[in-house]
């Protein structure tokens, strides 16, 4: 077809612009590898394709193809329906596994196997290649047993498929990352590990084998309306280290994070190595941390207002009426919450505060003995510095520091968490080594 001087072919783009093929019409007649059913929709013959070839792939309830590479070609799958194991390697020495709405890479010249993980189900996904020639090179491969799994993570985003596991009956999503002595993060008020940046992104990552989870009520982890007990909280963080096959480990618990890394040792101690409480209080005679549960009618840039100066008292009046611009973008950082509607949200944050009011520690925490730090921001509110000192009291021989900010001190104060790990790794060998 020849154009015009514009570009524009004779007919307009009329026969030789969009094509449409039906899904009743797909070509059959296209290499095929044992165990698996291709389609062909998209290529030259049916509508002029020279640099790609598209189709359908069904594999039936539990079977595989067998192994074969595709030559220089690149492969992209979409997984529509079921669930697909891939095979590669020179062995097909690994695996990993994809679900609706997963997308497969396939390299150049990779051996590889198409497996139906269902055994009940069809499974069908759509496929697209480099180029207009379906090329399939089928191998004759001895496969290992058992491959090993592959958890992929690109150079730019982190894997949210990271696990969850079922602790103290409960499905808690948790993330696990870096290398070094076993570190347990238990986060604070409202915590989700959706909100970035957070504690994996910073120095504990790189230097500690580092789980976070999302507490009961929050983030992904699972939401059941009943009431929530301090205790249970302190349970769940057990139950997790025991699914993960942790006897013992490092803990910090940071603000709510620290009433139940608190909790923990009192009904846990042995599971406990050495232990950081962040800006958190022991309750009872001891001090309260601030009542939030007094505040649940404030919603939003009123809540914010409210805090601001709670959360770091130096960030009062007369400093918001200084500094117009940094007030108001205080006050936008923290009134909106990016997940507000979520099924159970409401629901689940309510429930965590209404187990905070009843934290109390005070007269149990004599009896523990685990190296502690108690650290805390000089203009905290939140967590008095009375709370502080009783804290340190209570937990006998244990290290007090404050730092120079409010109850977000280990962000204003560049030398809180090199503090904090500092402490951590004294004396840590052993198990969690």
């Amino acid at each position: 077809m020849k154009r015009s001087e514009g570009g524009i072919p004779s007919d307009g783009w009329e026969a030789t612009g969009i094509r449409v093929v039906r899904g009743d019409a797909l070509d059959t007649d296209t290499p095929q590898t044992p165990g698996m059913n291709r389609a062909a929709a998209i290529d030259f013959a049916r509508v002029g394709a020279r640099r790609l070839w598209a189709g359908t792939v069904h594999i039936h309830a539990g079977a595989g193809t067998g192994a074969h590479h595709h030559g220089p070609l690149e492969s992209v799958i979409y997984v529509v329906r079921g669930r697909a194991r891939m095979r590669w390697g020179e062995r097909l020495e690994f695996t990993a596994e994809a679900g609706p709405g997963d997308f497969i890479y396939v390299p150049p010249f990779v051996p590889h196997q198409e497996i139906n993980a269902s055994s009940e189900e069809t499974l069908e996904c759509v496929l697209v290649r480099s180029d207009g020639e379906a090329v399939v090179v089928n191998l004759d491969i001895e496969p290992v047993e058992p491959p090993r799994e592959v958890r992929w993570i690109d150079p730019i985003h982190r894997d949210w498929s990271m696990p969850h596991i079922t602790a103290n009956g409960l499905d808690i999503h948790y993330e696990r990352t870096g290398q070094g002595p076993r570190l347990l993060f238990i986060s604070g008020t409202g915590g989700d590990l959706r909100v970035r940046p957070n504690m994996l992104d910073g120095p504990f990552a790189r230097t500690f084998d580092l789980v976070a989870y999302d507490q009961r009520g929050l983030g992904q982890t699972e939401k059941p309306d009943r009431p929530y007990a301090m205790a249970d909280y302190a349970d769940d963080a057990a139950g997790l280290m025991d699914a993960l096959g942790w006897e013992d480990a490092l803990v910090i618990g940071v603000s709510f994070g620290g009433m139940v890394a608190q909790n923990l040792i009192v009904r846990h101690p042995q599971r406990v190595r050495r232990l950081v409480l962040a800006c958190t209080s022991p309750g009872g005679a001891g001090g309260a941390s601030f009542p939030f549960h007094e505040i649940g009618h404030l919603k939003g840039e009123a809540r914010a207002r409210y805090l601001l100066p709670i959360n770091d008292t130096r960030l009062d009046e007369a400093w918001a009426t200084a500094h117009p611009e940094r007030f108001a973008e205080a006050i936008a950082q923290t009134a909106i919450d990016p997940f507000a509607g979520e099924p159970g949200r409401e629901m689940g944050a309510r429930r965590q505060i209404e187990a905070r009011a009843g934290h109390d520690v005070w007269e149990a925490l004599p009896g523990v003995r685990i190296p502690a730090m108690i650290a805390a921001g000089r203009f905290d509110a939140i967590a008095p510095a009375q709370s502080q000192l009783n804290l340190a009291l209570a937990l006998r021989g244990s290290v007090l520091r404050f730092f120079e900010g409010g109850h977000m001190f280990m962000l204003q104060d560049r030398t809180a968490v090199p503090a904090m790990i500092a402490f951590l790794l004294e004396g840590s060998s052993g198990p969690s080594a």
